[in-house]
């Protein structure tokens, strides 16, 4: 008898254990907690930190124009519209844990140089959009095709071109294979 309930409360623990551990991973992995993976005094961007800062001061100071669009189940996504007086707009889809103003600081300015308008997106559950969980690219490729749309409607480009870093790229990626417009 000794042995039994010695075995099941070993296998109680293991069990709770188990279910903890599930908990704390998908709430580490999935749902938002405005905790960026990286800042700028890391001692992995050390080096960069004088860029970013040149860079978040041009796009800080660069007038921009504080864009939304829905996503099909209803959350408001925002980003940052960088008029160029151009027929094509570049639309720029940020990392995981992170936001559009701090992934793209560096290069709004070049692409603004190249004469293109640039969309800064903050993707769903991150920034100043709403969301509560971030799936890894699956339900952001139908934002991707929502904030295509609204470029379409609000700005009429001739060309638009998608870009992404890390989950942003994977994310555009996962768009290319949905109906998008021709543009």
């Amino acid at each position: 008898g000794v042995i039994v309930i010695v075995f099941l409360i070993v296998a109680i623990v293991i069990i709770i254990a188990i279910i903890v551990g599930l908990v704390w991973g998908f709430k580490t992995a999935f749902v938002r907690n405005n905790v960026r993976l990286m800042d700028l005094d890391s001692d992995s961007l050390a080096e960069f930190k004088e860029m970013f800062c040149e860079g978040f001061k041009y796009i800080d100071n660069t007038p921009y124009k504080q864009v939304a669009t829905q996503s099909y189940d209803g959350l408001r996504l925002e980003g940052r519209f960088y008029e160029n007086d151009s027929n094509t707009t570049i639309i720029l889809f940020h990392g995981y844990r992170s936001d559009g103003r701090f992934d793209f600081a560096c290069v709004v300015q070049y692409y603004m140089k190249l004469g293109l308008n640039v969309l800064v997106v903050d993707q769903r559950a991150s920034g100043k959009s709403e969301g509560r969980l971030i799936t890894y690219g699956i339900k952001e490729r139908h934002d991707v095709a929502r904030w295509i749309e609204f470029v379409n409607k609000e700005f009429a480009p001739k060309n638009i071109f998608l870009s992404g870093v890390s989950m942003g790229a994977s994310t555009v990626m996962m768009a290319s294979n949905l109906n998008l417009p021709d543009n």
